[in-house]
């Protein structure tokens, strides 16, 4: 099978591997590890607690209780990249953040009404469950 055009680096390899070797290389070298269960999710564990990187295509989201400052300057010389402020919507998922609590809530409204319309179950009732 041949690789479509523009999706190979110079080196022939494809451009999701060339992506993904690139961005762990970047990731290691600032102390970060690979999650066993998901590749796509990188965690680190530093003096102000844990932090928290999930990687999608070529966006990311980083979780951590204070701002990851050194993480960004890390980021930015590594790459070019484009800061879009606290997380509002992912992948979908609606992103509530309560500073006051300091809970984060996420919800997916668009799917559940997509689920239950692919169910057919737009008019059913709702009922209790113990």
């Amino acid at each position: 099978m041949d690789v479509p055009h523009g999706v190979q680096n110079e080196n022939g390899m494809q451009a999701a591997s060339a992506w993904n070797k690139t961005i762990y290389r970047v990731f290691l070298k600032n102390g970060f590890k690979s999650c066993g269960a998901d590749h796509c999710v990188y965690v680190k564990r530093s003096n102000i607690g844990y932090v928290y990187v999930c990687l999608y295509v070529d966006g990311m989201i980083i979780a951590v209780k204070t701002v990851g400052e050194i993480l960004k300057e890390a980021l930015k010389n590594a790459f070019k990249i484009k800061e879009l402020g606290t997380a509002k919507v992912i992948l979908g998922m609606e992103i509530d953040h309560d500073k006051n609590d300091e809970t984060n809530m996420i919800k997916q409204p668009r799917y559940i009404d997509d689920v239950v319309k692919q169910l057919g179950q737009l008019q059913s009732k709702a009922t209790d469950n113990p």
